[in-house]
């Protein structure tokens, strides 16, 4: 990480969750690290999805620019059989620890495109596995690339109509993806040197009282924050989830969740407009270390 700015603890932004071309953002790592800079963020974090392949091309960046980089990845894990997502910050991108669990994740992902893709086919559909590699050389290839290359290809007018019609869970080209556990993911990020954060927990549309349930189940495996500042989280919906962190002595997180152009409706650093993510809340964190 370069630099702490000194003095700007309370009135500077921050953004602590991003999405890059090395999973499913439309930016490049350095690239949204310039964004942030241009934009007055004290601090940024890519956190790709089961990947840390662009963190080192994000570091340079913050270290050209001034702007402090944190090293982060957002993981995929299991609970309840729904897709919960860890995010893990200040982590060693070459501990030996990660290598086994991401490769793990990358050979099931791609067994999976795989498969989606060997169905398209069949069905007459345009989309052979090598030339959405080709398209996106850099990525870690999964559903939002299909549905954006059905929407160049003619067969949708859009990326959510390929999510609608075709990829969507339900949907006659979904297949569920096998995903580590919480427990994994937790332990992982911490034999990684990072501080492991529950992402966005009212998006996983479980009620208050199960919403609980989850936020004490993963403080017994080590969650160590809750990610409070989100931008689809209301105001009532951040002040409750803030008075949860309170109540039960965990961190605070907080970020967009930019994914570039594949979500025109959320903008690096203020979300959906209204986000505000203190810098002392990366203080915070970093006190949570170790």
């Amino acid at each position: 990480m370069t630099g702490v700015p000194p003095g700007k603890t309370e009135m500077g932004r921050i953004d602590l969750h991003t999405h890059s071309t090395a999973s499913d953002g439309t930016d490049a790592p350095g690239a949204i690290v310039e964004k942030a800079a241009a934009l007055g963020l004290l601090a940024v974090s890519v956190t790709d999805h089961d990947t840390v392949s662009g963190v080192e091309e994000a570091m340079t960046a913050g270290r050209r620019l001034g702007i402090e980089v944190v090293p982060g990845i957002e993981v995929s894990s299991d609970y309840r059989d729904n897709n919960i997502h860890i995010l893990g910050y200040f982590i060693d991108v070459r501990a030996p620890a990660l290598r086994p669990v991401l490769d793990w994740v990358k050979t099931e992902r791609e067994e999976r495109n795989k498969k989606i893709t060997a169905m398209f086919v069949a069905d007459g559909f345009d989309m052979p596995l090598e030339e959405l590699k080709r398209e996106y050389p850099a990525s870690v290839l999964g559903r939002p690339h299909m549905a954006e290359y059905l929407m160049r290809k003619g067969y949708t007018n859009s990326v959510k109509e390929g999510f609608d019609k075709y990829l969507g869970e339900g949907k006659p080209y979904y297949l569920p993806k096998r995903r580590i556990s919480i427990a994994r993911a937790v332990e992982v990020i911490l034999a990684a040197g990072g501080v492991p954060v529950l992402a966005h927990p009212l998006q996983y549309r479980y009620p208050r009282n199960e919403v609980v349930e989850m936020i004490e189940y993963t403080m017994g495996l080590g969650i160590r924050a809750l990610e409070c500042y989100y931008s689809e989280h209301t105001p009532e919906e951040q002040e409750w989830l803030l008075s949860q962190a309170e109540r039960y002595g965990l961190g605070v997180s907080g970020g967009s969740d930019y994914h570039g152009t594949r979500k025109t409706h959320i903008s690096l650093g203020t979300g959906m407009g209204g986000m505000a993510v203190p810098y002392s809340v990366l203080e915070n964190l970093k006190a949570r270390r170790g």
